[in-house]
């Protein structure tokens, strides 16, 4: 179902200070199901660089790198760069949530480290009632421009071969640091506002 939302777009001032990033990667990590309510319309931006190991493009791409006859990033990809994902995709949102730990912390964690992990780790488990929905989102009603966003809370599980408590612990800094920042597309005006359902906590509201 697609619903209409206006929402009128602003610039929010500089960062406040980073001591808000200043999540180590000493706390509690990960566990292998958790969940995450996105509260407000989201959605993630390929970049060039936002390849899914599993396109038949990729793979003809990476044999090529490794043999080093690739030049520049993979030509499928950057046919697809920009495009904008309105879906709960591990790997985009701990990449995104990755570059803006980069951008603005110099605290030290293996923040690309941990989404490259996320991305063959972490899995969608499933869609508690009353599961996600679209949800169109008009910059000004007196205008044309809009973008769709999912809201809705998803589960999510670590795959048992793949946990590592070291990334593990790393992600959990990035999805502390989410809950303040706002993930994905204009996370700044207000979208991508997300908060993290720990198995306890899922398992009272179930």
């Amino acid at each position: 179902m697609l619903s209409i939302l206006f929402v009128r777009f602003w610039k929010l001032g500089p960062p406040r200070s980073l001591v808000i990033f200043q999540f180590s990667a000493s706390g509690e990590p990960l566990p292998k199901r958790f969940a995450i309510r996105f509260v407000t319309p989201t959605a993630f931006r390929r970049s060039v660089f936002d390849c899914c190991p599993g396109c038949p493009h990729y793979i003809e791409y990476a044999l090529k790198a490794r043999g080093g006859g690739a030049e520049g990033p993979c030509g499928y990809a950057v046919l697809c760069r920009g495009a904008v994902i309105p879906l709960p995709i591990p790997a985009l949102m701990f990449r995104n949530m990755a570059r803006i730990w980069s951008a603005f912390s110099d605290a030290q964690l293996d923040a690309q480290g941990a989404a490259r992990w996320a991305e063959n780790a972490i899995m969608v488990a499933g869609f508690p009632k009353p599961g996600i929905r679209t949800v169109r989102i008009y910059e000004h009603p007196t205008t044309n421009k809009w973008m769709v966003g999912f809201m809705g809370t998803v589960k999510f599980s670590i795959r048992e071969d793949q946990y590592r408590e070291k990334y593990a612990r790393a992600a959990a800094a990035l999805m502390r640091m989410a809950e303040i920042t706002n993930v994905g597309v204009r996370r700044t005006a207000g979208l991508g506002m997300v908060k993290y359902v720990s198995p306890k906590r899922e398992e009272q509201r179930g």
